[in-house]
């Protein structure tokens, strides 16, 4: 970039009301400029070109005035840019904006952006395309460290693939290996909050919201729809969805709420079920939801513990194929920091590795799925077996395998970090 190359400020995300916002300045003082608004949280913090990629939290000033709390990061493939992460709320990127065109900087739009501002891979592409979606402040600090990491780590395992092909599976399974929990890390999880009649499901429902968001009551069925709320917690966005209690002898809107209730069970990330400890068999639910629950991650809540304890009923959690089970009282409070933290312990979440690269697209994952396959090699020998018996014919095979394999190394490489790629603008921007 030249040293006369004026600054020029434009914002990534789409434009109206997100949660986090993408800002961009560029030009040959975008470092020097940022850093009279920009102050980081740790002192001894600061955007260094030696550190490209490296994500800076602190605070964005406008004169005098805070801002907002963000990340700011000089992206790897331009030294003289900075790029400024907050809440997508349109007022605060507007302030944002303004506080740098009062430094000088030229507004433009996200497409008379000049060529080097386009993603520089289809990995770059994916971390774009994918940060609109970022409901927290940590889902975009884990995009921003893809986009630092990843493209690298493919490479990595591409290469390996060659020369290794066992070493270079282990590195893909790494990489595949987080797929889930980081899409419920950028995207959110849903969590279907399910049980009989009268557990306390709607007062857990409103703890966890902090308002009055569904009705409650002692009288059996009184909530008759799926009630939805989104909530944070430590940086994992959570859609709840309160759902109506399972009873015999419903009438026919019961019935119908339960009938919704079920569709929530099978598109829920999480299943919350919530039983009343006090009751004397408090360890199940109806067997018609466990089939609804199968293959996703289950929590089983106990309620109304301060009830349990003035009624001398000490909570115990149960023994047997409850992998995560845990007392709470919605009423008071009590257990429900240690509740979500189960929650995230199941969904992947509590335990992840934030800085680790991983293939966290549908895309990107579904490209090398192909190399994990049973018929791509995964020993030390492209052998493949000649069921004739002809020696000639299985090095016709060998070299057959190896030939089809480069071509298929060919074949993702190409379409991970092409310039045909690079150079497409995604509809996000």
């Amino acid at each position: 970039m030249k040293n006369d190359e004026p600054l020029r400020v434009s914002v990534l995300t789409p434009s109206g009301a997100g949660a986090i916002a993408v800002i961009r300045l560029c030009g040959a003082c975008a470092v020097s400029q940022a850093m009279r608004c920009f102050q980081p949280f740790s002192p001894n913090a600061s955007l260094d070109a030696t550190q490209l990629g490296r994500l800076v939290y602190g605070r964005w000033f406008d004169g005098g005035d805070v801002v907002d709390d963000v990340l700011a990061c000089i992206p790897p493939e331009a030294s003289s840019a900075v790029e400024i992460s907050c809440h997508g709320g349109p007022r605060v990127v507007e302030r944002i904006v303004e506080s740098l065109v009062r430094l000088g900087a030229t507004r433009v739009e996200t497409e008379a952006v000049d060529p080097t501002w386009p993603p520089a891979d289809a990995v770059e592409r994916d971390v774009l395309e994918w940060l609109p979606r970022a409901k927290t402040q940590r889902g975009v600090r884990y995009l921003l460290g893809q986009r630092a990491r990843l493209s690298a780590a493919i490479r990595a395992a591409m290469a390996a693939m060659r020369d290794d092909p066992a070493e270079g599976r282990r590195l893909l399974e790494r990489l595949i290996a987080g797929h889930d929990a980081a899409r419920r890390l950028i995207e959110g999880a849903t969590v279907a909050i399910i049980g009989p009649v009268n557990a306390g499901k709607s007062t857990l429902f409103n703890a966890l919201v902090g308002r009055e968001a569904a009705i409650t009551s002692p009288h059996p069925g009184t909530t008759r729809d799926w009630v939805e709320a989104e909530i944070e917690f430590e940086g994992a966005p959570l859609t709840l969805w309160d759902t109506a209690g399972f009873r015999e002898g419903a009438d026919e809107l019961e019935r119908r709420a339960m009938l919704a209730a079920r569709e929530r069970i099978r598109r829920a990330d999480l299943v919350l079920t919530v039983v009343d400890a006090t009751q004397a068999d408090s360890s199940g639910h109806p067997a018609e939801l466990e089939p609804l629950a199968e293959n996703r991650p289950r929590v089983r809540v106990f309620n109304k513990l301060d009830l349990a304890a003035a009624m001398s009923l000490p909570f115990r959690a149960p023994q047997g194929n409850v992998s995560h089970a845990v007392g709470v009282s919605a009423r008071s409070g009590e257990g429900i920091d240690a509740m979500l933290r189960t929650m995230l312990e199941a969904l992947g979440l509590a335990r992840m590795d934030d800085e680790a690269p991983c293939l966290f697209s549908p895309r990107m994952r579904e490209l090398v799925l192909p190399l994990l396959a049973p018929a791509f090699p995964s020993g030390d020998s492209n052998t493949v077996s000649d069921p004739a018996g002809s020696a000639g014919d299985s090095r016709s095979l060998t070299v057959a395998a190896q030939s089809c394999n480069r071509d298929l190394l060919d074949r993702i490489e190409s379409e991970m970090f092409s310039g045909e790629h690079a150079t497409e603008r995604t509809a996000a921007l």
